[in-house]
């Protein structure tokens, strides 16, 4: 009910451009936008591209076009720094995660087309040793195995699936990616291993990159965006785990060796750090600026005041059912007017 009243709001105030007047009482804050990955197009494969946050490159083009027309974008440098703060539209953020080789063959030329910046965060384990991302694992592996049955060991007990249909493989792979989530994060990779084996399937790296939606960036191929000074680059970790369920030891090391990484691909300093996943405690915020990160930006959703930008930047994480409608609603409102206005207001409140 909340979400079909949510669209129905969405859809009446994009008819009646209440977003495009809306804009002017939101001009002075900024709002992050995080993407992912950009798919040439969806796959007609019902058992890829299973991850939400994978939208098309005609959907980031339709928001870029939106954001030129009705917002002011500037880099995250910018904002933190308070510069080119326009006084009479939104302010916005393009910031892109994980490091996919997609990022530059289709989302960077649309970036070029409206001289827009962004922030590019990279795991360095898939982009510089290239590893396949931890879920982009499960999703092969569930898409490619020939078995009917699997029994999966979670906590001393096996547990039994049934694979013969697709949403059988669906609702299974689904089970997995929570598991890994759930699961103390230097445990995963053999938990990975397990099911890999049970589902006798054989991982080859460099055939999961043939299919250009798994692929990471280059070297060269960052050194190109940021080249072109419209891209900046962040860390986003070595091994993507999730930050609050590591020990102290592998925390500091997946800070530390990933900012040297992305320091060395770029030869520039790396100021920034995403969160993985948007697990994180006090604790983590305190490692990470000890590791010499200036801000830490997370999936926490809150609209930001220039004035006051804390150590930990929130983003608004843009998934394939965003509509037209709703995507204007989360840039100007009504309905997410609303959402940030009281979200600050409980923020302050603790």
């Amino acid at each position: 009910m909340k979400l079909l009243l949510k669209s129905f709001i969405c859809n009446v105030s994009y008819a009646l451009h209440l977003p495009k007047y809306l804009g002017f009482f939101r001009r002075n804050k900024i709002l992050f936008l995080m993407y992912h990955r950009i798919l040439k197009s969806y796959s007609e494969n019902p058992l890829k591209h299973l991850n939400e946050y994978s939208i098309s490159e005609s959907q980031f083009e339709d928001q870029m076009a939106y954001l030129s027309r009705h917002c002011n974008v500037i880099s995250a440098s910018e904002a933190i720094a308070g510069k080119n703060i326009s006084k009479d539209k939104k302010n916005v953020v393009v910031t892109l995660d994980d490091g996919y080789k997609n990022n530059y063959t289709n989302a960077f030329p649309i970036l070029l087309k409206y001289n827009f910046p962004a922030l590019f965060s990279i795991t360095t384990g898939f982009v510089a040793n290239r590893i396949p991302m931890w879920f982009d694992i499960l999703e092969y592996a569930v898409a490619n195995t020939h078995q009917k049955t699997a029994r999966i060991k979670w906590k001393d007990t096996y547990i039994p699936f049934r694979l013969e249909t697709t949403t059988e493989k669906i609702k299974f792979f689904k089970w997995l990616h929570s598991k890994c989530i759930e699961i103390i994060q230097e445990e995963r990779d053999q938990f990975i291993s397990n099911i890999l084996i049970e589902l006798n399937v054989t991982i080859n790296n460099e055939k999961i990159f043939e299919d250009p939606d798994y692929a990471p960036l280059s070297a060269q191929e960052i050194r190109i965006m940021s080249e072109s000074k419209i891209a900046e680059f962040a860390t986003h970790s070595v091994h993507h785990y999730l930050l609050s369920r590591v020990s102290l030891p592998t925390l500091k090391n997946e800070l530390i060796s990933s900012k040297s990484t992305v320091e060395h691909i770029t030869g520039l300093p790396c100021k920034y750090f995403c969160i993985p996943g948007g697990f994180y405690n006090n604790s983590v915020i305190d490692v990470i600026l000890n590791a010499g990160f200036e801000k830490i930006f997370s999936s926490d959703i809150i609209e930001i005041d220039p004035m006051s930008i804390g150590n930990v930047i929130g983003r608004y994480g843009i998934t394939r059912y965003i509509t037209k409608e709703l995507f204007a609603d989360i840039i100007n409102g009504p309905f997410h007017w609303i959402y940030y206005s009281l979200k600050s207001r409980n923020n302050s409140n603790k």
